[in-house]
């Protein structure tokens, strides 16, 4: 887990409170918010490009990472907080659900499978796969 730098200020809440409940975006004042999502896209990057299914240690390291290039791209540097550290590695099944969604049918054209999803088409795609 990213340890707290003493020397940066937290991101700043959207109206000054601490919130409550699952960590989003919108919790923050809206140039964070800006942030925290240009970070979550390059958390994406991570996983679709290096590793599908990395460990913790990993996850953490990227997080880290993600936050960094944004801060220093933006010239805005706050704190990695628990929370946005949270906000970025949950976004691994969603970044692989994409990845998914955009290969399958690159994959379907490259192996010459049926995409009709009857029965018929999933014999049919058996046949030619074993």
């Amino acid at each position: 887990m990213p340890s707290k730098d003493k020397h940066l200020p937290d991101p700043p809440f959207f109206n000054g409170s601490a919130p409550t409940g699952k960590p989003k975006a919108s919790d923050y004042e809206s140039h964070i918010n800006k942030m925290i999502v240009l970070a979550c896209h390059r958390y994406d990057v991570f996983i679709t490009t290096e590793n599908p299914f990395p460990e913790a240690k990993t996850q953490d390291a990227w997080a880290v990472r993600a936050w960094a290039e944004i801060c220093a791209s933006a010239q805005l540097h706050h704190t990695l907080t628990d929370r946005i550290r949270m906000m970025l590695t949950g976004r691994g099944s969603h970044a692989r659900g994409t990845l998914r969604n955009k290969t399958r049918p690159l994959i379907a054209t490259a192996y010459g499978f049926a995409t009709d999803g009857s029965e018929r088409a999933k014999l049919k795609n058996l046949e030619r796969y074993t």
